[in-house]
């Protein structure tokens, strides 16, 4: 018998998601840290920034692959499994927050879609300021499905429910 939810198939392709996501968060958040550090010039910063803002449209399609995987195929088969109302309020959360992430993400790349050249260093690191609370934002969210949500997956999916699930989330996000 399976003793850790580390083991069951679904949730590895989902936590290898959420590490393959988090690698491409990574490179994003060095140029926020760089803007945050006031480590460029305005020239460097707007070289930068366009970089950036390459990141995050590249970030933004496996990113929904990944939360449709979980909103159509994980959430339902949690809910209807739920065992208390926490349960319920919980997923409720997550898939808000899956809104807010895109909400986040609209308005980086609305916002960074005006001509660099004419923006300021100011005006960067603002939205780079931006781009690190999304970047907190996402990591704590994909903390909380890995200790709240994906544990539920062992203990209230019955085996034909798992293997299904893997079947489902067994797709390229990318």
């Amino acid at each position: 018998m399976k003793s850790t939810y580390d083991e069951l198939p679904a949730i590895d392709v989902l936590k290898n998601e959420h590490n393959f996501l988090s690698k491409l968060m990574g490179s994003w958040h060095t140029a926020v840290l760089g803007f945050r550090g006031d480590r460029y010039t305005p020239a460097e910063g707007r070289e930068v920034f366009q970089s950036l803002r390459r990141q995050f449209m590249e970030f933004v399609g496996p990113f929904r692959n990944h939360t449709e995987k979980e909103e159509e195929f994980l959430y339902p088969l949690l809910v209807k499994n739920a065992k208390t109302e926490r349960d319920l309020f919980s997923i409720k959360k997550l898939k808000e927050e899956h809104t807010m992430i895109f909400t986040a993400f609209e308005y980086l790349l609305r916002y960074s879609d005006e001509d660099i050249n004419n923006m300021s260093l100011m005006e960067l690191k603002a939205i780079a300021k931006d781009a690190g609370e999304l970047f907190n934002m996402m990591a704590a969210h994909f903390n909380k499905e890995e200790t709240l949500l994906f544990p539920k997956v062992l203990t209230s999916l019955r085996s034909p429910e798992q293997q299904q699930l893997f079947n489902d989330v067994y797709t390229s996000i990318i």
